[in-house]
């Protein structure tokens, strides 16, 4: 941890940049997302710093599965209770000085797992705040061609094609509109990371959820797990997208009171690999 006070401002962030959707067959996931969403999906591409492998979809959810059951990935898979939503990344301009502001509120770093010559990144832990694992990317200002370059390279092993194209009948999306983290207390919860990211709040009447500038939702569990147990996309026409989920037979749930007024349909943990995928009308 920073002993610096210069450090003690907060991180100034756009919000949301991606999140990590941890699986056990990254087929599955790809198939979800491209069946009910018209999104592309990168060809998967083996990371052997993790021995695992990922797909980052155009809705900005990176799939993340493991390759073998003994390697890094599949351990850590299995020390975070299996599949779910590992991580929410937040964009920075500068990840030095905003991991330094970040360790300087007491928040650990857990790694520094990036993509050489790509981008920079760094983890932290998920048990200084509140379940939830706070990842920061910075990209290489010329990181878009460097990506361009390996899915040109890939494609010449998959007849050409540099994405995995959506599903005839999927439906428009336009990617990540928030992110749900349960928590013990909700007040608590938003002082503490309104320490780290500068941002506003919105809180219900009762006090048991509250929604953030920064597509941080939060809500209380009365059991007292923490832990992000589900993300929203946004979509524009969400008619069409329940009539595309009874297709596919997925499981629509009861929204919960906090999204009582909003235009919305859920979805079962079981259906989106143990969170619930909410689709919210833009």
């Amino acid at each position: 941890m920073s002993s610096d006070s210069s450090y003690l401002s907060k991180v100034q962030t756009s919000g949301i940049d991606h999140i990590h959707l941890n699986v056990d067959q990254i087929d599955s996931a790809i198939a979800l997302f491209t069946g009910l969403f018209d999104c592309t999906h990168n060809i998967p591409l083996y990371i052997d710093s993790i021995d695992g492998i990922n797909s980052m979809n155009s809705l900005r959810v990176d799939v993340i599965a493991p390759v073998s059951e003994d390697g890094y990935f599949a351990k850590m898979m299995e020390k975070m209770g299996g599949e779910g939503v590992s991580a929410v990344s937040f964009y920075v301009d500068d990840i030095d000085d905003a991991t330094a502001r970040i360790e300087a509120r007491g928040i650990k770093v857990r790694s520094k797992i990036g993509y050489p010559g790509i981008e920079l990144q760094t983890q932290f832990s998920a048990a200084d705040c509140f379940g939830m694992s706070i990842e920061l990317v910075y990209l290489y200002p010329d990181a878009e061609e460097k990506i361009a370059a390996i899915k040109a390279d890939q494609a010449k092993n998959n007849d050409g094609a540099t994405d995995i194209p959506c599903q005839p009948g999927a439906v428009a999306a336009f990617g990540i509109d928030h992110v749900r983290l349960r928590v013990k207390n909700v007040k608590q919860a938003m002082d503490h990371i309104s320490t780290v990211f500068e941002c506003e709040w919105s809180l219900s009447e009762d006090g048991t959820a509250a929604r953030s500038s920064l597509g941080m939702h939060l809500l209380q569990n009365a059991k007292g797990e923490e832990g992000i147990d589900a993300f929203a996309i946004r979509v524009n026409d969400l008619a069409a997208a329940s009539a595309r989920v009874a297709q596919l037979g997925l499981r629509p749930i009861e929204k919960p009171a906090y999204l009582a007024n909003d235009n919305c349909l859920c979805l079962a943990p079981s259906n989106c690999f143990g969170v619930s995928l909410i689709m919210i009308e833009a």
